[in-house]
């Protein structure tokens, strides 16, 4: 689904790499939005409860507001399937619209709002999650642990020209727990 889903939009071998830099934009653009979204809702139940903001060294000096941090990760966790995303969706839809504006039949497209509204789920699944899980397209240079080149790749160069997906990493450790898909 991921890779098909503009195929009315770009019917010329140029335009797919045009097709799959913008499934990636939209990713991103999902993750951020996600990732804002459980920022403020955090930050919004933070105020409404007199909670402080937290601080790993007020852990053992003010136990009941660390349990509730807990707490509210925990529902987060647990709801994670039937929390409402329709803001973020819509957001994320509006922002790619606005953004490919040359592509006007984009608005009214059901496989982008397909891929926008699956985007926003699995954005919010792995934010969520305890250890967040983040997404990352920024480095330049390939590293064999983080990336998997494509099949059109120079296998003799390091600098990455493109990605085609992004590398997953877990948020506290860095580890990587799922390769992205480079061209060098």
């Amino acid at each position: 689904m991921f890779h098909f889903s503009f195929n009315n939009y770009y019917c010329r071998h140029k335009e797919q790499h045009q097709k799959v830099t913008h499934c990636l934009h939209l990713l991103q653009l999902a993750f951020r939005c996600v990732q804002q979204k459980i920022l403020d809702l955090k930050s919004q139940l933070r105020h409404l409860l007199c909670l402080p903001e937290p601080e790993i060294s007020d852990r053992d000096s003010d136990p009941l507001s660390a349990d509730m941090e807990q707490y509210i990760n925990q529902y987060f966790i647990k709801s994670a399937d039937r929390y409402n995303l329709t803001s973020v969706i819509h957001e994320v839809s509006e922002s790619i619209c606005s953004t490919l504006y040359e592509y006007p039949g984009l608005k009214t497209c059901s496989q982008l709002k397909d891929y926008t509204e699956l985007a926003v789920k699995i954005a919010w699944g792995l934010s969520i999650q305890n250890p967040p899980y983040l997404i990352m397209y920024e480095s330049r240079k390939f590293q064999p642990h983080y990336h998997t080149r494509f099949h059109t790749s120079d296998s003799d160069l390091d600098e990455i020209k493109s990605f085609l997906w992004p590398f997953l990493i877990d948020g506290h450790s860095g580890e990587c727990v799922a390769k992205g898909v480079v061209i060098t």
